[in-house]
C-alpha cells in the first residue's frame, strides 16, 4: 500500500445521502482498502442536515475532516451561493494544511468554485488533482436558466473552466456525452467512470396483478429536469382512471410541481417526499415504467444517477432526454425502454401507451435492465475503475 494519501474533496459526504454525498462516500470507502484515504467535506447540508456529526472521525477506513461553513437553504439561489463561498474558503485553508507532496486529490465539481481551490493547492504542494465532473459548468447554469448562453459572463466562465480542465492531471466524467464536452474543453486525460446502482439494496420484484398502470418519476426535482412534459401528459390523460403518475423527491422546483398539481386538479398524480434509501427498492418496484426527465440541451452536462437504481430495480425506462445523451445511449443499447425528445408531449404519451400495450415486452425490458445493472453498473465496477486510475499515480499493484 502506498504511504501517500488520496483525499476525496466534496461539500457532501457521509452521513449525507443525497447523490453526491452517497457516491463520494462509496468511492472513498472503496479505494480505502488499497490506498490511505481521507475526506475533506462539510457537515450535512441536505437530507441529513439534522444529524449531529463530529468535526473529525474515521469511518469505514476513511479519515473524515469536516470544515466549518454556512448551511443556509440549498434550494434557494442566494443561500446556495453564500454556502458555496464559505465552503470554498473553509476548504482552502483545510486543504492547505493537510495535502502533501505526492498525494492525489479527487475533487467533485459541486460547488463549482471548489475545484479551482483544490487545483491551486495541488500545484502549490506538488500533489495530483483529479477532477470528478458531476455537472459541467457554466453549461449547467445556462441549462437551468441562470445564465445566458453565449453572453459575456458565459464566455468568461467557459474560458476559466476550460483552463481548469486543461491543467488538472485527470478528468473523470460520468458518461460518454460528458467525455465529449471534456475533450472540447481541452482535457488531456479523460476517464469515463459512471455512477452505480445499489444492486444489493435495490432488488427486482415481480409486480403483482394490478389494475392501475404506474408511471413514476423519482429523484431531484430541479431546474434542469423536464417535469413539465410529465405534468402535461397527466393533464392530457386525466380521464384514464387506470393510469397513475407518481412523483417522489425534493429539489428547487418541488414547490412549482405542487402548485401545478393543485392548480390543474390532477388527481392522477401522487406527489411524495424524498424516499429514504432503505425504502428505495419498494418505491421503485411500485412502478410499471420509470421516467428519467432532463431538459433539452443537457447532453454532456449531467448524468442523473437515478438511472442506475432504476436498472437495479429491473424497471423499463422512458428517457426524456437528448438523443445523444448517456441516458439515451444506455436505454437504446440495452433495449430497456424509450427515448423521447424533451418537451415532446405527443412522443411521451405514445411511449406510455406503447409500454402499456405489451406486458410481456415490458417484462423482458425489466429483466434486461436488472442484468445490465449487475453486469456494468455496480459499486464494485466503479471502485475497480478508480483503483486502476489511482495506480497510475502510485507505485502499487492493481
Amino acid at each position: 500500500m502506498s504511504a501517500a494519501r488520496v483525499w476525496v474533496v466534496s461539500e457532501l459526504y457521509y452521513p449525507e445521502e443525497t447523490a453526491t454525498g452517497y457516491f463520494l462516500t462509496g468511492i472513498a470507502e472503496g479505494i480505502a482498502a488499497r490506498f490511505p484515504t481521507g475526506a475533506v467535506c462539510c457537515r450535512p447540508t441536505y437530507a441529513s442536515r439534522a444529524v449531529a456529526v463530529p468535526w473529525r472521525e474515521i469511518h469505514n477506513g476513511v479519515e473524515i475532516i469536516r470544515c466549518r461553513a454556512t448551511r443556509l437553504d440549498p434550494y434557494k439561489l442566494v443561500s446556495r451561493a453564500i454556502n458555496a463561498l464559505t465552503i470554498t474558503a473553509s476548504m482552502f485553508f483545510m486543504l492547505l494544511r493537510v495535502v502533501k507532496k505526492g498525494e492525489v486529490v479527487i475533487v467533485v465539481t459541486n460547488p463549482p468554485t471548489l475545484p479551482f481551490v483544490a487545483r491551486f493547492i495541488c500545484r502549490l504542494r506538488g500533489a495530483r488533482c483529479v477532477l470528478l465532473v458531476h455537472d459541467v459548468y457554466p453549461e449547467a447554469l445556462a441549462a437551468a436558466g441562470m445564465l445566458r448562453r453565449g453572453g459575456v459572463a458565459y464566455r468568461l466562465l467557459g474560458a476559466i473552466a476550460a483552463r481548469l480542465y486543461r491543467k488538472v492531471d485527470h478528468v473523470v466524467v460520468l458518461g460518454r456525452d460528458m467525455a465529449r464536452i471534456a475533450a472540447e474543453k481541452g482535457a488531456r486525460r479523460i476517464a469515463t467512470i459512471p455512477n452505480w446502482g445499489d444492486v444489493e439494496l435495490v432488488r427486482r420484484e415481480e409486480r403483482a396483478p394490478h389494475e392501475t398502470f404506474v408511471v413514476q418519476y423519482g429523484g431531484n426535482i430541479g431546474r434542469t429536469h423536464d417535469l413539465a412534459t410529465l405534468l402535461d401528459a397527466a393533464s392530457a390523460l386525466a380521464s384514464d382512471a387506470s393510469l397513475q403518475f407518481m412523483i417522489f423527491g425534493a429539489g428547487a422546483r418541488r414547490g412549482e410541481v405542487e402548485h401545478a398539481i393543485a392548480a390543474r386538479g390532477l388527481r392522477n398524480v401522487t406527489l411524495l417526499p424524498r424516499v429514504a434509501r432503505e425504502e428505495l427498492s419498494a418505491s421503485l418496484n411500485a412502478a410499471d415504467v420509470a421516467v428519467v426527465a432532463m431538459r433539452a440541451g443537457m447532453s454532456g452536462i449531467s448524468v442523473p444517477s437515478r438511472l442506475y437504481n432504476i436498472l437495479a430495480a429491473g424497471r423499463p425506462v422512458i428517457a426524456i432526454a437528448d438523443h445523444d445523451s448517456e441516458i439515451a445511449l444506455v436505454v437504446r443499447e440495452e433495449s430497456i425502454g424509450w427515448v423521447v425528445p424533451p418537451g415532446d408531449l405527443a412522443a411521451f404519451i405514445a411511449a406510455i401507451h406503447d409500454a402499456r400495450s405489451d406486458a410481456a415486452r415490458l417484462e423482458s425490458m425489466g429483466r434486461r435492465a436488472r442484468a445490465a445493472a449487475e453486469r456494468k453498473y455496480t459499486r464494485a465496477h466503479v471502485v475497480e475503475a478508480y483503483a486502476a486510475l489511482l495506480a497510475q499515480y502510485f507505485d502499487v499493484a492493481q
